[in-house]
């Protein structure tokens, strides 16, 4: 069973070779694969969507005019204890596709805000950069077409 994953998996990733799925013990044949193979196996399917990013001068631009939706994707205890860029909503990447599936109103009830529409710029941030870069492609995939990152973060 195992060496048929293992060769399927080679076909699917062809720098590596079957030797490189290496096993632990004979009772658990458990294929050790690189964590590199592991990243590329789970995105084999899916067509990585390009996230454009927006530098801090833009941002300040955007924000000032009222130009964009800024979202934190942080969690609510870490903006509680940090706090956040202003005129900005607080949605947990985990809570990202429930929130922005909600309805007009619930939405416009839940931030005292305008859901966004497809077409409106969405700016999704974090700490770090990283958990926003997410944010942004569950938005894409959800239909919104104008997206993009403050991968600076929060802690610039």
């Amino acid at each position: 069973m195992f060496t048929q994953i293992s060769s399927s998996l080679c076909k699917m990733l062809p720098q590596y070779k079957p030797y490189h799925f290496i096993y632990r013990n004979k009772r658990n044949t458990i294929p050790r694969v690189p964590p590199t193979a592991i990243r590329s196996l789970s995105t084999a399917t899916e067509e990585p969507v390009p996230v454009p990013i927006i530098q801090y001068d833009k941002l300040v631009k955007c924000i000032t005019a009222n130009e964009c939706l800024v979202v934190d994707v942080r969690s609510n205890e870490e903006v509680d204890k940090t706090g956040g860029i202003p005129k900005s909503i607080n949605v947990p990447l985990k809570d990202i596709v429930a929130t922005f599936s909600l309805s007009n109103e619930q939405f416009e009830r839940k931030f005292q805000i305008l859901k966004p529409s497809s077409t409106d710029l969405i700016v999704c941030y974090c700490y770090v950069g990283k958990r926003s870069i997410k944010a942004c492609g569950k938005l894409i995939a959800m239909g919104y077409k104008h997206v993009m990152n403050y991968s600076s973060g929060w802690k610039n």
